[in-house]
């Protein structure tokens, strides 16, 4: 009976959660051996965002915040856009899924060779990779709501699929 109480706390948690919880169990055994073995080129990121909304262009980085003995040094690395798609609405049995903007990106190639070099001083300075964030410049419809549902996810390899890492979250315009 606990076993059950336990899974059925554990799916709720999950399911309140805009990082779902595999994402958290696939970067749980990501260390800096995984980190010095990515090829940059292959990297891509896919944003998700409510038809209202579109990733702008321009000002899109990747950073990537490591640890070093005495301090955290932040990381920037551009990101370009390379593919544009519209995601038709979907009906489901339980809610219908609205029509969605999916941008794709990729690093540049000033960027590529920015963050090979970022991997070779991690692995000579024993930097410990910290933490990620994607942050968007976003370009609201001025005839819409000024609120957005994004869901962001990476890719980090060629062979694998995309990790979830923010799933259906509410954004606002400023």
């Amino acid at each position: 009976m606990k076993r059950i109480l336990f899974i059925c706390l554990g799916l709720f948690l999950s399911g309140c959660s805009s990082i779902p919880i595999r994402t958290a169990l696939e970067f749980g055994s990501f260390d800096e051996v995984d980190f010095a073995n990515l090829e940059p080129k292959d990297i891509r990121v896919k944003v998700i965002l409510d038809s209202n909304v579109k990733v702008k262009p321009t000002a899109n980085t990747m950073q990537i915040t490591v640890d070093s003995n005495d301090r955290t040094i932040p990381f920037s690395f551009k990101l370009e856009p390379i593919e544009y798609r519209v995601l038709a609405k979907e009906e489901g049995l339980f809610s219908d899924t609205p029509e969605r903007n999916q941008t794709l990106l990729k690093l540049d190639s000033e960027s590529i060779s920015e963050f090979r070099l970022f991997q070779k001083e991690i692995q000579q300075n024993g930097f410990k990779p910290k933490s990620i964030d994607i942050p968007f410049d976003l370009e609201f419809d001025s005839s819409k709501p000024d609120s957005a549902n994004v869901s962001i996810l990476i890719k980090l390899n060629r062979v694998d699929h995309f990790i979830t890492l923010i799933d259906n979250y509410e954004v606002r315009s400023k």
